[in-house]
């Protein structure tokens, strides 16, 4: 089989800049592009390298482990404390994680590896294939990282809640909504998903207590309003927030909760 020298170094230079990129861009930590180029520099010259080393099979992975330490150490900016030296850890993890993910997508589609003392070797595998299953890979992590972030914000203001209708007591998870600043008779407002203001009405734990319009893309709508106390459990212990107003909306559909909190819920009245 013909190896070509350039395209070789190419391959390697473009897999190790867009795992280095993934990994740091996954930990959001602030990067230079000249640091991270000279470090997937520096890998595809050991790719070509490699090969031509005699080396027993356990020097020779843990010659890749060193050199892959190395690389994260390369692209990560100078560590000033043990909070950067724990990030930089990280990275190295996430790095091999992805090199490892990204082999065995490789392996999964296009089904061909052998095995020589040296370690896994990829043999007879295109160029293009590989570039693109390189651009399929780095869309893929970087919206999946988008959406874990995503996730980690929306779960960082998710609070377990109560609404109290007597001696009723309905757990409910309730998201601390900063765009929801609606007031009732000086009291706050929070909107609740459809199936669980069906619920409340057919076990009859709701009676209207007047109405409220708010102001919707499709223009005003007016919901009717419900009154009752809301228990929220927060980092401080609970808290016991009495004569709240609740309102039916249609827009949640979130499965992470089923109450829109108002955004000064906290606030004393």
């Amino acid at each position: 089989m013909t190896v070509y020298i350039e395209y070789a170094f190419l391959e390697n230079f473009l897999i190790d800049g867009m795992l280095l990129y993934l990994a740091l861009r996954a930990l959001k930590v602030d990067f230079k592009w000249k640091k991270l180029l000279f470090a997937s520099l520096l890998g595809a010259t050991f790719a070509l390298v490699f090969p031509l080393l005699s080396l027993p099979y356990f020097w020779a992975y843990s010659l890749k482990f060193v050199v892959g330490f190395l690389l994260c150490l390369l692209a990560f900016p100078r560590i000033k404390n043990k909070k950067e030296a724990g990030r930089y850890a990280l990275t190295c993890a996430l790095f091999f994680l992805l090199s490892f993910s990204f082999a065995g997508a490789i392996f999964a589609v296009y089904g061909h590896f052998s095995a020589s003392e040296s370690g896994y070797q990829m043999e007879q595998t295109p160029f293009v294939f590989v570039l693109c299953s390189a651009m399929l890979f780095l869309i893929f992590i970087a919206r999946f990282s988008k959406k874990i972030y995503k996730k980690r914000t929306v779960f960082r203001y998710i609070y377990d809640c109560a609404i109290l209708f007597g001696q009723r007591r309905v757990a409910i998870l309730g998201f601390l909504d900063s765009g929801n600043l609606a007031t009732a008779n000086g009291a706050p407002v929070c909107f609740l998903s459809p199936e669980i203001s069906f619920e409340l009405w057919e076990s009859e734990l709701f009676s209207p207590h007047g109405e409220i319009t708010i102001q919707t893309l499709g223009g005003e709508k007016t919901l009717p309003l419900f009154k009752g106390d809301l228990e929220i459990q927060g980092e401080q212990g609970v808290f016991l927030r009495k004569g709240v107003y609740f309102a039916p909306s249609a827009h949640i559909v979130s499965r992470e909760y089923k109450m829109l909190l108002q955004a000064n819920i906290f606030d004393e009245l």
